[in-house]
């Protein structure tokens, strides 16, 4: 099962601004991080999206809307879809010597549809 499928965010700016301010990050802001053709049939626009000096996600796309919106959805998907790199599961607390199960929180959770 592909979960990043199953993400269809109607407004990603909109709920990243929302996510950055139930979490207390500085407001998410565009910017553009590189560009070629733009006076061209064929631009391409690259788009970082940054919440104070911190890159929440990047993207391109043949405009510089279409470009922020990636971004802003590969944010999306960067936290809702992060998965801790040392994780324990209860099954490890059996035996002699276990140390006691502590759950991984990776977000207190809030859902925006």
């Amino acid at each position: 099962l592909n979960v990043a499928s199953m993400f269809d965010f109607k407004q990603p700016t909109r709920d990243l601004a929302r996510l950055c301010a139930r979490e207390g990050f500085d407001d998410p802001v565009a910017r553009i991080l590189s560009e070629t053709g733009r006076l061209s049939r064929h631009p391409v626009f690259n788009v970082g999206v940054f919440a104070g000096r911190e890159k929440l996600g990047e993207a391109s796309g043949p405009s510089l809307n279409e470009a922020r919106i990636r971004a802003a959805v590969r944010a999306l998907k960067g936290w809702y879809l992060y998965s801790p790199l040392d994780v324990r599961v209860p099954s490890e607390t059996e035996g002699p010597n276990a140390k006691p199960w502590k759950p991984v929180l990776v977000d207190i959770g809030e859902v925006i549809v």
